[in-house]
């Protein structure tokens, strides 16, 4: 039988473990800071509890596409906003959305004062399907939905029969 030789070493100080260290991104949970960490849960309870987000003065509403009954129909979510707020306009082939959201909450009770701001901007380009009538869109704003229709005229793929020889 074949002797095995075991030294024993004192234990090294894993990579991660030693002062100013950081794991190149891409390779695991230290890559990531503790900050960047803490912003992507924050985010994610965010988009679990139906809150838009909010990064650095600017929120992405949800917006759902469709065409339905010949319209192509444009849902954003946009709670808390008023008609005056939000700028629907047609440009080169898009639908464009912009809004601005200004709230301010404040609450005094018996011994304390509590104030709430929000603020951010949206900007959404959607580009519209072939056979577009821009000229008859209809917009609608209610309980924080902005509903768009576009008609849309049908168009039918030109097909062209190829003879195999």
């Amino acid at each position: 039988m074949a002797e095995v030789s075991v030294t024993k070493a004192a234990p090294e100080t894993p990579a991660f473990g030693r002062p100013g260290w950081m794991m190149p991104l891409g390779e695991g949970l230290f890559g990531i800071s503790p900050f960047a960490l803490m912003r992507e849960f924050v985010d994610e309870m965010d988009k679990s509890l139906g809150v838009p987000a909010v990064a650095g003065g600017t929120f992405w509403p949800a917006i759902e596409c469709k065409k339905a009954n010949g319209d192509f129909v444009v849902k954003a979510e946009v709670p808390g906003l008023k008609k005056e707020e939000v700028k629907v306009e047609l440009a080169e082939g898009a639908l464009i959305l912009e809004g601005e959201r200004k709230m301010e909450k404040k609450e005094t009770k018996e011994g304390w004062f509590q104030t709430e701001r929000r603020y951010g901007k949206f900007y959404r380009s959607i580009p519209l399907p072939e056979g577009a009538q821009p000229e008859q869109v209809k917009a609608e704003l209610t309980n924080g939905v902005l509903e768009i229709h576009i008609p849309v005229a049908e168009t039918k793929p030109a097909v062209k029969n190829v003879p195999i020889k």
